[in-house]
């Protein structure tokens, strides 16, 4: 019998989004002693998460600070001060409304190039036709497989959090059926 899993009751968008502003603020080096290979998790994701967004990533974290809903916007993690990460969080809905070119525009505002760099996510774990909406919008794309990339190097390292551990058997099993359907 399968062992239960918190993402199978968890299922909505604020479940992923409290996932990733949890993993994130495991990148904050405040918490390496904690957890060593939960803190490299967390760098991980936040270094693809600039990657994707073509950020360079900083010589060295010196701190990494996270707030969920932060003008509707549903992850923001501000790195060393001077980079804000924009996570617009998505599983089974698409971005709607202009919602998105809003939350660019009020970034902006607050975090001001060349002071800043502005990293604006499309995180996206179900599965969607297409994204020309979103790239036009100025963000760019963090889908389910790489985030998968992330959760297995993770596990590489070995994170043994039963939470980390349940998100990534989560996401395996939403892959596991698109391939199987496929």
């Amino acid at each position: 019998m399968a062992r239960p899993n918190l993402f199978s009751f968890a299922t909505s968008e604020l479940s992923q989004d409290a996932f990733t502003a949890w993993l994130l603020a495991w990148a904050d080096p405040s918490h390496r002693e904690a957890d060593g290979p939960l803190h490299l998790a967390g760098l991980i994701l936040l270094g693809r998460l600039l990657d994707a967004a073509g950020v360079a990533r900083p010589t060295e974290i010196q701190s990494v600070n996270v707030e969920r809903q932060w003008r509707r916007i549903d992850v923001l993690a501000v790195v060393n001060d001077a980079v804000a990460i924009l996570i617009e969080n998505k599983t089974h809905t698409r971005n709607h409304s202009g919602q998105l070119g809003r939350y660019l525009g009020l970034a902006r505002v607050r975090f001001q190039e060349p002071d800043w760099k502005v990293a604006p996510i499309y995180l996206k774990t179900g599965d969607q036709c297409g994204y020309e909406d979103v790239l036009h919008a100025g963000w760019r794309c963090f889908l389910r497989g790489d985030f998968l990339g992330v959760l297995r190097e993770g596990q590489g390292l070995g994170v043994r959090s039963d939470i980390f551990l349940d998100f990534a058997r989560h996401l395996q099993g939403m892959e596991d059926a698109v391939q199987a359907f496929q």
